[in-house]
C-alpha cells in the first residue's frame, strides 16, 4: 500500500514505520508487512521515529568508537518498549521470514552476530560511514520507503560478508576498533593500548 511510488504528506508516525518497512521487506523480495505496526502503539511509534532519526544522525557523524557505542543504545531502546508490544510481536511470521533472509533464527548466537557487525564496522569503517550518512540524508528527507530499502540491502553486505567473528578475541576485536579509530586520524595503529587491559576488562568494553 505504502510502497516507493507512494508518497503521504505529513505521515503519521505509524505511517513512517511502515513506508520504512516496506522499504526493508520490499528489498529482501517480501511482500508488504501488516502485522508489525498494528502491534505498535502510538505513543511507542512516535517514540521509535524520533529514536531513529537520532540514531542516524549520530551514526551519520559519529567516529568508529561511536558507531560501536551504538549497539549498547539500541539495546537500552529496545528495553524500554512496553512488555505488551514485544508481546504481540513475540513470534511475528513477517519478521521470522525478514530474519532468515539474513540467515538469522531463533538458534543464531546474537553476541555472535553483535561481534560480525562491530568487526565489519571496524574494518570497513569509511564505507560504513558513508552508508550512514546516506540513510541519515534519505530520512531526514522523508523518504522512509528509500531509508528502509537501502538499509536492508547494507545489511546484507555486513551480515553477508566473510569477516570470521566468532574466532575473534575480545582484545581482538578492540585491537581493530582502535586501529580504525587511530587510522582515521593519520595515526599508526598502537600497541601499547590493548596489552594494559585484562581480558575480563576487555570482554565487559566489548
Amino acid at each position: 500500500i505504502l510502497g516507493s511510488s507512494v508518497s503521504i504528506p505529513n505521515p503519521t508516525d505509524k505511517e513512517i514505520l511502515q513506508q520504512g518497512l516496506n522499504g526493508l521487506f520490499e528489498q529482501n523480495k517480501l511482500p508488504d508487512p501488516t502485522t508489525i505496526v498494528p502491534c505498535i502503539d502510538d505513543d511507542t511509534a512516535h517514540k521509535l521515529v524520533v529514536f531513529i532519526g537520532e540514531l542516524l544522525e549520530k551514526a551519520g557523524k559519529g567516529s568508529i568508537t561511536d558507531l560501536i557505542s551504538l549497539v549498547d543504545l539500541i539495546k537500552k531502546f529496545g528495553d524500554q518498549i512496553p512488555q505488551s508490544v514485544k508481546d504481540c510481536l513475540d513470534g511475528n511470521k513477517e519478521f521470522e521470514a525478514l530474519g532468515l533472509k539474513y540467515g538469522i533464527d531463533n538458534n543464531t548466537d546474537s553476541s555472535a552476530l553483535e561481534k560480525k557487525v562491530i568487526a565489519y564496522v571496524t574494518l570497513h569503517y569509511l564505507t560504513v560511514h558513508g552508508w550512514l550518512g546516506d540513510l541519515n540524508k534519505e530520512w531526514k528527507a522523508g523518504k522512509y520507503y528509500q531509508t528502509g530499502f537501502d538499509a536492508a540491502g547494507y545489511g546484507h553486505k555486513i551480515l553477508g560478508s566473510s569477516v570470521s567473528i566468532p574466532n575473534l578475541t575480545d582484545k581482538e576485536i578492540l585491537q581493530q576498533a582502535l586501529n580504525g579509530l587511530f587510522e582515521q586520524n593519520k595515526l599508526p595503529d598502537p600497541t601499547t593500548i590493548v596489552d594494559c587491559g585484562d581480558d575480563a576488562t576487555s570482554h565487559l568494553i566489548v
